[in-house]
């Protein structure tokens, strides 16, 4: 490893060990917990405060020790680099603010009751995005990453699909740097799914699921021994277009019998003959009678079937319900459970785990603003290059 790649991996060392803890640590501290030396911790340390990404406390002196040198705590300083990631849905357009202890310091959104175009959805997250760097005026911006409930194509640039948003072949990069206020910002966009599991994977490292999320439609993501699949041209885990019934009725991709059509809000709603207002989520916590228990047979069953299939070719051993299914959970996990009895091979190896997401408000939001912040801790001596120049 090359003495520049050496700086950075150890820079981001410090940085990511002191944004995980929960108190600020010593320099000596430091040492101790990343292994590095106490010297190459102290150069590294104060290169941080000067660029400003770390703070300095008041100096401390150990219980019970009787003599030498106070230490001097160190710790992430709050707001002094942001990320910000948006959200793009049916019902709302949301931007939210992340620094680089990766908790979230501001927030914004905006309802929806008719799905945005794209141009619209960028002047949406431009205006919220100003909105949230006006009340932080002076901090430095990292990028910004927008969840898309949606296909990308393979450079990651443009929305292949996203059908219900009604969305086909959209330049979404494009717009995004021409947006005024986002023009000077690093802008990377990503399908929706695959953000949630990766904020899944903050408290699931290593592990293997299959996840399931309901928001616009129903997206997926398969993840191997803490790595998210990603396929061939990126699309891996796309369950809600798995087909169930090849006479089945017709989903907003244009195709017969997806998941999407029985089980996503759309579909739900179209059988309902509730148009639904408002929030995706409120709908389902609206219904009631004959209409919720047809709406729960239909989603457990049909989410059962497809994930039968779904772990008969992945073999893992927990399915993970976000978004609309994770507060339908209680009352479907038994259908899915009965499906996968009867149809799944994983069965035999006794009972798969059905668990819901660990973060319980807008996953694909917090998995935004986690990658917008990422390259900070990447690369923090190229970024400390950039702000300073």
């Amino acid at each position: 490893m090359q003495l520049t790649n050496v700086r950075e991996h150890n820079l981001g060392t410090v940085l990511n060990t002191l944004a995980a803890g929960d108190s600020p640590l010593s320099r000596a501290g430091l040492a101790q917990a990343t292994g590095l030396t106490k010297p190459t911790v102290s150069r590294l340390v104060d290169e941080l405060l000067s660029a400003g990404f770390l703070l300095e406390h008041a100096p401390t002196r150990s219980a019970g020790a009787a003599g030498g040198r106070p230490s001097t705590p160190v710790s992430i300083a709050e707001a002094s680099v942001v990320g910000l990631g948006a959200s793009v849905s049916a019902d709302h357009v949301a931007v939210n603010m992340i620094d680089l202890r990766r908790h979230v310091i501001a927030s914004a959104e905006t309802p929806l009751t008719r799905a945005p175009t794209p141009r619209d959805a960028v002047v949406l997250i431009a205006d919220l995005a100003a909105q949230l760097l006006a009340e932080t005026p002076h901090t430095r911006v990292s990028g910004i990453c927008v969840s898309v409930p949606g296909r990308l194509t393979p450079d990651g640039r443009r929305i292949r699909s996203a059908p219900n948003l009604g969305w086909d072949d959209a330049p979404l990069a494009e717009l995004l740097e021409s947006a005024p206020g986002l023009e000077a910002l690093d802008v990377s966009i990503e399908n929706d799914a695959r953000l949630v599991a990766e904020t899944e994977l903050v408290n699931r490292r290593g592990e293997g699921f299959v996840l399931v999320y309901g928001e616009s439609g129903i997206g997926g993501a398969v993840v191997v021994d803490g790595d998210i699949q990603r396929g061939a041209n990126g699309w891996a885990g796309e369950i809600g277009h798995l087909c169930l019934d090849v006479d089945g009725p017709q989903c907003r991709c244009g195709r017969r019998g997806c998941l999407e059509a029985y089980a996503s809000y759309w579909a739900i709603a179209q059988q309902s003959m509730q148009a639904g207002s408002g929030y995706i989520s409120e709908f389902f916590a609206a219904l009631e009678g004959a209409d919720r228990e047809a709406a729960i047979e239909r989603i457990g069953s049909s989410l059962g079937l497809a994930l039968a299939q779904v772990l008969n070719i992945v073999d893992l051993p927990t399915v993970v319900l976000g978004g609309y299914f994770r507060h339908l959970a209680a009352d479907v996990a038994p259908l899915i459970n009965a499906q996968l009895d009867r149809h799944a091979l994983a069965a035999e190896a006794g009972d798969v785990r059905i668990e819901t997401t660990t973060a319980a408000a807008r996953p694909s939001l917090a998995g935004a603003a986690l990658r917008a912040i990422q390259p900070i801790f990447d690369a923090p001596a190229e970024w400390i290059r950039r702000f300073e120049g």
